[in-house]
């Protein structure tokens, strides 16, 4: 597939719209696509600039990806759907540099013709953005190279216009900046500085949620993140939790946290020149944090289940036994095996397969047993105000518990995340109510996710309160999770396949 690529319009044509952003292009793609290459600064060593965000937009600028580029420029662009869209690199950070009385020279000497320019010198050249270069321009880059007071108004770095098409064939696309007044390109960019505040920090259980804003973005940000442990000024060779890269504000989650003492909180951003680290911040965790406004929600039976926030979320604590719908509708239930393989109506049961069958038992500590119809009836099985959970729904809670959790759709059974199966499930193992059967590997419940509380309520009774449960072998095609998600956001319901 050929590429066109246009440094430049044939003859010097205003530049003004090129100083936005140092690199803009098209690129029209059908299938999943990806792109990917490398950023270099023009110079004759065309070296790499690294941390630097890379956004792919539609056209109306809306961002659909984003990668940042490594310690050797690269980037890579993933799984883009058919359509045209911009490609933006931006230097959202660092003061450019370069602008010597060479480069003064060469600008004045263009101006009066006495050399030529290339492209790229000539987007370089005209710093006050007026698509022109002459002598103001030059005075202006004397002055800068002298330390004078002054910005160019073109900005910090200049890039050319890249078009190109492509045909749903993975495609390389190496691209390139020079800062603004750097005529002959003799300019090394080093990373700058990033200058970062932890606004707030607080822990759910063994779960922590900061937000972080940069108040300077920097320059060249490879990796950004949290660290934290039980003394102030936590640094990164310890507990660390890696939220991205670049210089973007962010709310990160992360696992670990000990609920049972003071746990101290910093972000951090690494630069090849360092690491730079925001202010502290501290705070002891509440286990299993209710959800602000609702710690309980209440079915169409009455029956009342406790919740639990995790990052931005509001789940149920306990598994579904409602016999009705929302409207009031009962639920059919008593079938056989072999109706309830061949039934297109909503039905539900309760395991009772041995040596577990005592049904009112498993009833309190496994809930209710139903079938896809009933899961999307159209009456609906949620308490006002839940829904049942979509798949993104699940990928946000399981990104929350483990930020390198793979999400990305597949058709495939495979697994997404040991980390955060291990913090959703339960740690009980029978003949507790509602355990797992020994050894239960891995299973930690650090997030809050299944809790056992013995209360008063007598439709709160005192039993294993799940997420993950043993499936048995039974023929029941899905079991609806102790999982709501509320319609405004934070919660719903969620189902699982029986194999």
């Amino acid at each position: 597939m050929k590429r066109l690529i246009s440094l430049m319009p044939p003859s010097y044509l205003p530049l003004t719209t090129f100083l936005i952003l140092f690199f803009s292009g098209f690129m029209r793609v059908s299938g999943q696509n990806t792109v990917s290459g490398r950023l270099q600064y023009n110079n004759q060593a065309f070296k790499p600039l690294a941390g630097v965000p890379v956004q792919l937009k539609n056209l109306t600028g809306a961002i659909l990806a984003s990668d940042t580029t490594d310690s050797i420029g690269f980037y890579a662009l993933v799984g883009v759907a058919n359509g045209t869209y911009r490609l933006d690199a931006v230097l959202n950070g660092g003061m450019g540099g370069g602008a010597n009385a060479t480069d003064a020279l060469l600008a004045s000497r263009h101006f009066g013709q006495l050399t030529s320019l290339t492209p790229w010198a000539l987007v370089a050249a005209d710093v006050d953005g007026n698509g022109q270069v002459n002598n103001t321009d030059a005075l202006l880059i004397a002055r800068k190279g002298a330390d004078l007071p002054g910005a160019f108004a073109a900005g910090n770095y200049c890039r050319p216009i890249i078009t190109w098409n492509a045909g749903g064939s993975p495609q390389t696309v190496n691209l390139q900046a020079l800062a603004v007044g750097d005529v002959n390109g003799s300019f090394e960019p080093v990373p700058s500085a990033p200058a970062l505040v932890m606004d707030t920090a607080f822990g759910n259980g063994p779960l922590g949620s900061a937000v972080v804003r940069f108040t300077d973005p920097g320059f060249g940000v490879l990796e950004r993140g949290i660290c934290y442990g039980n003394n102030p000024d936590p640094v990164i060779n310890g507990n660390r939790s890696i939220a991205g890269s670049g210089g973007f504000g962010f709310t990160h989650h992360f696992m670990g946290v000990d609920p049972s003492v003071t746990q101290y909180v910093r972000a951090y951003a690494i630069t090849t020149q360092g690491v730079y680290y925001s202010n502290n911040r501290s705070f002891l965790s509440w286990p299993g944090l209710r959800c602000p406004g609702q710690p309980t929600i209440t079915d169409q039976d009455g029956f009342v289940y406790f919740t639990v926030l995790i990052g931005n979320q509001c789940w149920m604590q306990r598994n579904l036994r409602t016999t009705r719908y929302r409207n009031g509708n009962v639920i059919n239930t008593g079938l056989s095996d072999v109706s309830w393989q061949t039934t297109t109506s909503g039905a539900y049961a309760v395991y009772n397969l041995s040596p577990y069958t005592n049904t009112a038992q498993n009833d309190s500590a496994w809930g209710k047993l139903y079938n896809h119809y009933a899961v999307l009836d159209s009456r609906g099985l949620c308490p006002s105000g839940w829904r049942i959970p979509s798949e993104s729904d699940w990928n946000i809670l399981i990104k929350t518990l483990d930020p390198q959790a793979d999400t990305t759709p597949t058709t495939t059974v495979r697994t997404q995340s040991l980390v955060a199966g291990a913090t959703l499930k339960s740690n009980r193992n029978q003949p507790l109510p509602g355990g797992w059967s020994s050894p239960n590997t891995g299973a930690t419940n650090l997030s809050g996710f299944s809790d056992y509380l013995p209360v008063t309520d007598p439709k709160l009774e005192p039993t294993t309160a799940l997420v993950c449960l043993p499936n048995g072998g039974a023929v029941q095609e899905y079991r609806l999770q102790d999982l709501c998600l509320q319609k405004h956001g934070i919660g719903a319901w969620t189902t699982t396949i029986l194999v």
